[in-house]
């Protein structure tokens, strides 16, 4: 009998085997193939995590790029507060480590189950970009500073259920839970002297 080998994706097989399989198992074996790290859905998933991600820093920017700039100048600040530039440069470092570990959770989803991890993730963007409504949008330091209480405790459910999935993405959060742990203090002082 003459077998015909057929290249399938990942592996050869021999048509004979792989059509004498049944249908179900063909799908599980065919989905898993698909599914491989690198395929076209995780690139969308990137991008979309990646859009979401710094679509909510984006909402933060338009919050603080409308804030009234005489408000924020008359503050009493800390001397030891960075200046904007350093501000600017840290969020986008931390929001592409935010997007990067998230997607790194989102890619286990055959696996475990990611739904929790990835709830904590979005809500704590949401808290993320109600802390500039709060500060520049209505000018309450008090109200933003128990948002980014609460942005904390969001950071650090998200990186504890991270740490279940994928340990590298949990580490990867662990810069934006110590430079929001350094916002509270900032906020806190700004709060506390105004």
């Amino acid at each position: 009998m003459k077998v015909i080998y057929v290249q399938k994706p990942g592996s050869f097989e021999s048509r004979a085997e792989y059509s004498h399989m049944p249908i179900t198992h063909r799908a599980k074996r065919d989905s898993r193939i698909l599914k491989r790290p690198g395929t076209a859905d995780d690139v969308r998933a990137f991008a979309a995590i990646m859009t979401i991600t710094f679509g909510a820093a984006a909402l933060g920017i338009l919050f603080g790029a409308q804030a009234s700039a005489d408000w924020y100048v008359s503050l009493v600040k800390p001397s030891w507060i960075p200046p904007s530039q350093v501000f600017a440069a840290v969020w986008t470092a931390l929001y592409a480590m935010m997007g990067l570990a998230a997607w790194r959770v989102y890619r286990k989803r055959d696996e475990h189950n990611v739904r929790p991890a990835m709830m904590f993730y979005h809500l704590q963007l949401v808290l993320n970009v109600l802390w500039c409504v709060f500060f520049f949008g209505m000018h309450n330091p008090a109200l933003a500073l128990a948002d980014a209480m609460l942005l904390q405790l969001f950071i650090i459910s998200s990186a504890a259920s991270f740490f279940q999935i994928d340990r590298p993405a949990s580490a990867l959060l662990i810069p934006y839970m110590s430079w929001v742990a350094f916002a509270i203090c900032l906020n806190c002082f700004i709060w506390v002297a105004n």
